[in-house]
């Protein structure tokens, strides 16, 4: 998967040198960041990210250099911390930018701001203060987090089980299912243009950056490079951005002994997302809806 990039990345190891450490214990183990970018300054960024989750690179634009990558919330707290090798990274992911045009990198917060306000508040969490990252535009996108997710797929899945003709169109407005759909699809619409139209860097993340993340990227990933849509290139990219990047298959499904309020629907709702862009694309898609259906079918 890494061999997609171009020059001015490297691969950084999350296997520290200090024996049964690692970086992230929910990344993969090799990570792409800017070439010149030394392994002590990703300790001190990982310290920084909530659960050491820095921004890496995960796909790249070969016209124009931009990139996507990302990563977890900065833990700034009430007192707006700051570390300057974090504000360093995502200045220097701007730099392997090609395009001249290229002046800002856009930083995608998944969440309500007022979320982020309560992360900050609470549990020492936050956004990128712009005063601090002068080379970065932040944009809050209020996209709901799993649990109002999964309240949503329960509302559906009642209305499904009990048909009233009357009142069906009208439930399942009140469900927000397909509202959360449209928003998740137009946000990953704004990071393919950022990318694709506007040459301009992109970072994603949410809370935990395992989830909405996820959900956002890997779309992104599959409207702009046709390796993804291809039967293997999805394979590829399931691995690399939901396995690979630790989202929580067996809490979000109800296969472990987590808490029910770890339960939710992340990863169907990103497959309807699919289906609704091979409905309207079918021939860009080496598979279709059927293939969905099975692909997430239990068993």
């Amino acid at each position: 998967m890494f061999g997609r990039f171009v020059p001015k990345m490297r691969l950084a190891s999350t296997d520290l040198h200090v024996p049964y450490h690692r970086l992230c214990s929910t990344y993969p183990k090799l990570l792409v960041v800017p070439q010149y970018y030394q392994d002590e300054q990703l300790s001190k960024v990982a310290k920084f990210r909530k659960s050491g989750r820095v921004p890496a690179v995960v796909w790249r634009d070969q016209n124009s250099g931009c990139v996507i990558a990302r990563s977890s919330q900065p833990q700034v707290g009430v007192w707006n911390w700051r570390e300057r090798e974090d504000e360093k990274l995502l200045e220097d992911i701007l730099r392997t930018c090609t395009s001249k045009n290229c002046k800002q990198l856009l930083i995608l917060d998944l969440r309500h701001y007022t979320a982020a306000l309560a992360n900050k508040a609470a549990r020492g969490g936050g956004y990128e203060y712009e005063d601090y990252y002068q080379c970065c535009e932040v944009q809050f996108k209020g996209l709901p987090n799993i649990h109002a997710v999964q309240k949503s797929f329960v509302s559906l899945r009642s209305l499904i089980a009990e048909v009233d003709s009357n009142s069906f169109f009208s439930m399942l407005e009140q469900s927000h299912w397909l509202e959360y759909i449209s928003q998740l699809l137009q946000v990953t619409n704004q990071v393919v243009e950022a990318v694709a139209v506007h040459a301009r860097p992109v970072l994603v993340h949410c809370s935990d950056g395992w989830d909405r993340t996820s959900q956002v990227v890997s779309l992104a990933e599959l409207l702009l490079d046709p390796y993804y849509r291809t039967i293997e290139g999805f394979q590829v990219l399931i691995e690399k951005e939901w396995l690979a990047y630790g989202h929580k298959f067996a809490d979000r499904c109800g296969q472990s002994n987590c808490s029910s309020s770890e339960l939710s629907p992340v990863f169907l709702q990103w497959v309807e997302c699919i289906i609704h862009v091979t409905r309207q694309f079918p021939t860009a898609f080496q598979f279709n809806e059927s293939f969905l259906i099975l692909y997430t079918a239990p068993g």
